[in-house]
């Protein structure tokens, strides 16, 4: 991905006509401000910022004191801790006195509401209620400074992060999902919110302690001796590193504005990870779209059978392969003009599917929309991340080595605007450089926020923020797409290989794994070598209890182990076994397993990617590494043969099919059903048991779609 060309100047000079700080695609560098005794920060007054109805406050605070100190707020409206509880003032007088303490040393999030229409106050804790009461007044109209970190009652040691303050009275429901998401952007659901301190900048850039105002109101914040807390590179247990766009297909949608005087000219890469919670609705989805004089510019959209289509300049052309709804995919379209000839091709999980020739794309001046068509129809329904858009064509290798790793700023591919990145983790800003933010329209635009057992998916991507970060370039990758079992719900195993070429020793290694599951505590991840030795990945392990995947580096070296209290355990992590105990000393050539187990029944999930980065390489030689192509159809012969009592039996499909397997006795007679449903591209594995069965020679039968094919297989007890 180290092309050099053009920018597509209709996307990116068009975008970025004003200047707004950048902003993380995947926030690893999470800081927060420590208070002694003596730090503060001071906010200055400001017409937003004058509250005379309705608010709600909230910070994460992270303190051992019992002295009373103001967490956020002035002499018309506080948010204090006093006794080491929460504390709610208005007009300088005492309103409400919090039950639960929360000076355990640990991070808690706390939050008060006051509603002015119901004249009632309520205090929150960790998303719970505490107390609550009656109110029968309203803030002073005043002109004071918001003060975060002192209290009219002097300064207390404490650490806090993502201080809010909004005009509007939060429903419980909201502060118990977004508190784990630090805000940028005010747009939307959002548009109540009129201050966001996050404390660290947007690109991981100086300044360390950045008291920038996230809302997009300017109230930004001057420091008074507060200092750096740096959690940079490690599992956070109260903040979502990685989150997504989520879309309700009826209201919701995101736009950027436009600019009438530039051109829409290739080469370009558009290209985005989907989530559709049914991709086969009957009805276009929409992912992105821009009109150009008169026509659909370009669009890419789901059609109403669940297969890509895209639109350029009036032409249209669909994928051949369906996607599949429920689980992520990469989509992508290259564009090219020489002058002469516009060709579009279309790119699906990185690999591609099908090319058309169109009109070229004319100059516009329209919106570039996400997840609705420019028509004002076709709204998408699902979540929708990382959408990139590229100022040159991207290769298939380019894709499939840049779709697992989120893009900022810090490791784009080029420091000229080539790149143009919406990472929606709690932002709406682009993640590479300066340009305005997207604006969040209707009620059903939101960051997808965690709810405990809400099974809220997360897209495959991470980021590595080694010196320096090797991933994805130091990694032999694959992009996998395999379902977690192969079908139905019961426990059992998959596998996928990457067969490394080159021969080192290995003296450290580092796996990459990507996934999402109904059950995380009920997997099991294992590391295969070509000489067979392995070690546990994940055994019985969890985040915590609102999170259903992963996407993390698992390293002897990372500074923290796998425990349920972390949200995420990206960017990096220890594993269950250490890694190199088991490979130190052995040689990197050959074909590379990894298992992954399903241990109990009732569930399901997706293994989305992997890779093997050896002894801290930074760029991996993958030019003999085979691609990740799916294969056609195939039945694969049975093993071991002869087998008791059971039998492994591995097949392939080349797309997301409806496959069977069916085992007949020598009088054909059906014995067993191993397999019956849709199954994702790639390679896979199912069990044949003949525990129950009685020796001899039996057949087991594939059919997907017109492809049938049946083998035998000896049982001898």
């Amino acid at each position: 991905m180290q092309h050099r060309y053009r920018c597509l100047t209709a996307i990116f000079i068009a975008l970025s006509a004003s200047a707004i700080p950048f902003v993380h695609a995947q926030m690893v560098w999470n800081h927060a401000a420590n208070f002694d005794s003596t730090g503060y920060i001071a906010i200055p007054h400001s017409a937003s910022l004058n509250i005379t109805g309705s608010f709600t406050l909230e910070a994460w605070v992270n303190t051992t004191s019992s002295a009373p100190v103001t967490i956020v707020g002035d002499n018309e409206y506080r948010l204090l801790l006093a006794s080491g509880r929460g504390r709610v003032q208005m007009n300088n007088t005492t309103f409400l006195d919090g039950t639960i303490p929360i000076n355990d040393g640990t991070w808690n999030h706390i939050a008060c509401v006051f509603d002015s229409a119901a004249s009632t106050l309520a205090f929150y804790v960790n998303g719970t209620l505490d107390t609550s009461g009656p109110v029968n007044t309203v803030p002073w109209s005043g002109t004071d400074s918001i003060i975060v970190g002192k209290s009219i009652y002097g300064h207390a040691p404490e650490m806090l992060d993502e201080v809010r303050i909004w005009n509007t009275a939060l429903p419980p429901s909201t502060i118990a999902a977004d508190r784990f998401t630090s805000l940028a952007g005010g747009t939307g659901l959002y548009a109540n919110l009129v201050l966001s301190v996050t404390f660290q900048s947007l690109n991981n850039a100086p300044p360390a302690l950045d008291l920038t105002d996230k809302s997009g109101n300017a109230n930004n914040g001057f420091n008074r001796g507060a200092t750096l807390v740096d959690m940079s590179g490690i599992p956070s247990s109260y903040l979502i590193p990685n989150q997504s766009l989520f879309l309700d297909g009826v209201s919701g949608y995101a736009v950027a504005g436009s600019n009438a005087s530039l051109p829409t000219l290739g080469p370009f890469t558009i290209e985005a990870w989907i989530y559709p919670l049914n991709a086969a609705t009957g009805n276009q989805q929409t992912i992105v779209s821009r009109e150009a004089s008169g026509l659909v510019g370009y669009e890419i959209y789901l059609t109403g059978t669940g297969r890509l289509g895209v639109t350029t300049m009036g032409t249209r052309d669909t994928s051949s392969r369906l996607i599949m709804g429920g689980r992520w995919t990469h989509v992508a379209v290259t564009y090219t003009y020489d002058g002469s000839v516009a060709l579009a091709q279309v790119f699906i999980n990185g690999i591609r599917d099908t090319s058309f020739s169109s009109s070229p794309i004319a100059n516009t001046a329209d919106s570039v929309c996400i997840g609705r068509s420019a028509a004002l129809t076709n709204y998408f329904s699902g979540y929708i991340d990382e959408v990139r858009f590229s100022g040159y064509v991207k290769t298939a290798d380019d894709l499939r080595r840049g779709m697992l790793t989120s893009i900022d700023y810090r490791n784009r591919r080029s420091q000229s605007n080539l790149e143009l990145v919406y990472g929606f983790d709690g932002s709406t800003y682009p993640t590479t450089y300066a340009a305005p933010a997207l604006t969040l329209r209707g009620s059903g635009a939101k960051f997808s926020s965690l709810v405990s057992g809400s099974g809220v998916p997360v897209s495959p991507l991470t980021r590595d923020t080694g010196s320096p970060g090797s991933f994805p370039d130091g990694y032999y990758l694959k992009t996998a797409a395999k379902r977690v079992p192969a079908t139905g719900i019961n426990a059992g195993s998959i596998e996928d290989t990457i067969n490394v070429a080159p021969s080192v020793t290995i003296n450290n290694l580092k796996v990459f794994v990507a996934f999402n599951h109904g059950n995380e505590s009920a997997l099991q991840c294992t590391l295969f070598s070509p000489s067979g030795d392995s070690a546990t990945l994940w055994y019985f392990d969890f985040q915590s209890d609102y999170t259903s995947g992963a996407a993390t580096i698992f390293d002897d070296m990372a500074d923290s182990a796998m425990n349920h209290r972390y949200l995420s355990f990206t960017p990096t992590v220890r594993p269950h076994s250490p890694i190199n105990a088991a490979f130190a000393g052995k040689n990197s050539a050959g074909a590379w397993r990894l298992r992954m187990t399903q241990l109990v029944n009732g569930f399901s999930g997706m293994l989305y990617g992997w890779g093997l980065e050896f002894n801290n390489q930074t760029l991996a030689d993958v030019s003999q590494q085979s691609p990740a192509v799916p294969g056609p159809y195939r039945l694969f012969p049975a093993f071991p043969d002869p087998f008791n009592p059971t039998a492994v039996i591995r097949y392939q499909v080349p797309s997301p099919s409806h496959v069977r397997i069916v085992v007949y006795n020598s009088i054909g007679q059906h014995v067993a059903t191993l397999i019956d449903g849709e199954v994702s591209e790639g390679v896979h594995q199912t069990v044949f048991d003949g525990s129950r069965l009685s020796s001899g020679v039996y057949f087991y039968r594939m059919a997907a779609g017109r492809y049938v094919q049946t083998r035998k297989v000896v049982l001898v007890k």
